[in-house]
């Protein structure tokens, strides 16, 4: 589901260039899916620390995407090192 998200994502940056805005929604759909999932063990310090990471990871891959998104390439190594990036940070 979290692929399928950044894809989804990605392809929406490429019509609204707004980074910061999508990565806050990636962002606080993590949220909402891990607080869905583990409410009764769940440790808010590090939830906040991993949804601030997560943030700031998908700005700089949206970031990027963006202003490579002339090179099909180039974008699609990006954007295949930024789903792995963001899957092993918010399993």
């Amino acid at each position: 589901m979290i692929i399928f998200l950044i894809v989804i994502l990605a392809r929406a940056n490429i019509y609204l260039n707004k980074s910061l805005l999508l990565a806050g929604l990636y962002s606080a759909i993590l949220l909402f899916v891990k607080l869905g999932f583990s409410l009764k063990t769940l440790n808010y310090p590090s939830l906040l620390i991993s949804i601030v990471l997560s943030f700031g990871v998908a700005a700089g891959l949206f970031t990027l995407l963006n202003r490579f998104q002339d090179t099909i390439i180039t974008w699609l190594v990006i954007l295949s090192t930024g789903i792995v990036l963001l899957t092993y940070l918010a399993p």
